[in-house]
């Protein structure tokens, strides 16, 4: 259990140091910062970020995973799931994403709160309906709205690639096997 936490502690710290770094300091700061001076920037945010959650990890030592859970109810309903249909679904439209983004988010936070308030119960997980409800808006604004030309070519030339792979591959080893 302990590796599992430092695994994830470290992967945050990480994340949110890059993601300060490169979208904070870079391309609002210093726009025309090195390489060699950005790795030290995103060292010091590393070691700022550290030193700000160890008193809160201190003070409250289940709020730091209560924020990891909610940071992976909301990746996983949010931005996972517009991933995974992105790949399956071809009508899938900005608008649409965007709304599945935006309302799984919001759900996954105000499941959340409903639980930390008692009014949603814990033994239902928050996932299941954030992904549900999410799902759906996704398919609701993609059927409303049309999907441009360019993302549906994308997405033909793509998942033609991966039929030709299989393809090829189903058909080298029908060759080996004969």
């Amino acid at each position: 259990m302990f590796m599992a936490v430092l695994t994830s502690a470290t992967s945050w710290l990480l994340a949110g140091a890059s993601s300060l770094g490169r979208d904070i300091y870079q391309k609002m700061i210093h726009r025309d910062v090195s390489e060699a001076r950005m790795l030290v920037v995103t060292k010091l945010i590393v070691l700022g970020l550290a030193a700000l959650s160890v008193p809160i990890g201190i003070a409250r030592p289940g709020y730091i995973m209560e924020m990891m859970n909610l940071a992976y109810l909301i990746a996983g309903s949010a931005g996972g799931l517009v991933i995974l249909l992105s790949m399956f679904y071809r009508n899938m439209t900005r608008a649409g994403a965007w709304a599945g983004i935006l309302s799984g988010g919001v759900i996954a936070i105000g499941a959340t709160v409903l639980q930390y308030v008692g009014v949603w119960p814990e033994e239902i997980d928050a996932m299941i309906p954030t992904v549900a409800t999410a799902f759906l808006i996704i398919l609701l604004v993609s059927r409303f709205t049309r999907p441009n030309d360019k993302m549906l070519e994308v997405y033909d030339r793509m998942n033609q690639r991966s039929s030709e792979g299989i393809s090829n591959d189903v058909s080298n080893k029908q060759d080996e096997v004969i």
